[in-house]
């Protein structure tokens, strides 16, 4: 799973001889949904890939464009000062004791800091992010998404979509969530947005989760959009539609909305046995293991830590 990878793991990506995406499906409060194109859009990016992806400086939709109305600002008097203060890492924020300065120019759209500021101010200081910039966003990811695919061929990579424990926002997060619909099961294509949207068809027909963020706002019946009306209004946003991802997927070559759903049942019991295509699993790794496994006399006779002390509680 390539979700919140470090940078360089793009270059492994790139040079890879094919790609299994496995993604957790759930809800999330940019992408509206995080599944097979949000993982390869935003974890199979370098840094700069994430950073321009999100529209970090976007001279329209980037997160330093946002409404700001600096004269409802209380200044250091407000008790949500000191957030102001450290939630900018290029110091383009600063409080004084009477308001609030933003200078734009030299804001880095980092964007997730903000947001949190958005959400806490008491005075309506920051707008936060329209629904214009969340589509955008999706947008881009989705194109983001199209890059990584073409890197590495249509033909070489394939996705599975895990849809359990789904939340309405996104694993990133330092907390959870009650699921919001039962468990979908496992989903698996050569086309992210097939897989995809077929998550999300399976979402609409099913009956939410009492008293989870589905109960909340209202999407417990069959045939509602269960993203679209709680994964970025749970954390304060507005509505922005689940389907934005997929949609432009499809228009930009990624991917089909049209699939055939083929369910799988499950092999019987004793089926799974370590052998394949004649050859027992060990014929596979034979090479490998003539090729490490000499003796490197680099081990010591006995532990530093007797095996007693390694066996209690």
């Amino acid at each position: 799973m390539y979700a919140c990878s470090p940078h360089w793991k793009a270059d492994w990506i790139a040079e890879a001889d094919a790609s299994i995406v496995v993604s957790h499906f759930k809800g999330h409060p940019m992408g509206v949904t995080g599944g097979a194109i949000k993982n390869m859009g935003i974890g199979g990016m370098s840094k700069r890939g994430k950073y321009v992806t999100h529209l970090s400086r976007h001279p329209k939709y980037g997160p330093n464009r946002v409404g700001f109305h600096p004269e409802k600002c209380k200044g250091s008097a407000c008790p949500k000062a000191v957030s102001c203060v450290e939630m900018c890492p290029v110091e383009a924020v600063q409080v004084t004791k009477t308001g609030i300065i933003w200078d734009k120019e030299a804001c880095a759209g980092c964007h997730i800091h903000c947001f949190l500021a958005w959400i806490q101010c008491p005075e309506g200081v920051y707008e936060g992010a329209t629904e214009e910039s969340f589509l955008a966003f999706n947008a881009a990811m989705a194109d983001s998404a199209w890059a990584y695919v073409k890197a590495l061929g249509k033909d070489r990579v394939g996705f599975i979509n895990f849809a359990v424990d789904m939340g309405p926002v996104c694993d990133c997060l330092p907390f959870g969530d009650q699921p919001i619909i039962p468990n979908l099961g496992a989903f698996a294509s050569k086309d992210p947005v097939a897989v995809d949207r077929a998550c999300l068809d399976m979402s609409m027909k099913v009956q939410g989760v009492v008293s989870s963020a589905a109960e909340d706002f209202r999407v417990l019946e069959p045939g509602t959009e269960k993203f679209t009306k709680t994964a970025v209004p749970t954390m304060g946003g507005m509505e922005v539609s689940q389907w934005a991802t997929v949609n432009a997927g499809a228009a930009i070559g990624l991917g089909s909305k049209e699939y055939e759903l083929v369910k799988v049942d499950p092999a019987p019991v004793g089926a799974h046995r370590p052998f394949y295509k004649g050859h027992h699993v060990a014929w596979f790794v034979k090479r490998s293991f003539t090729e490490i496994a000499t003796d490197p006399k680099v081990w010591k006779p006995d532990l530093r830590i007797p095996l007693e002390r390694l066996r209690k509680p």
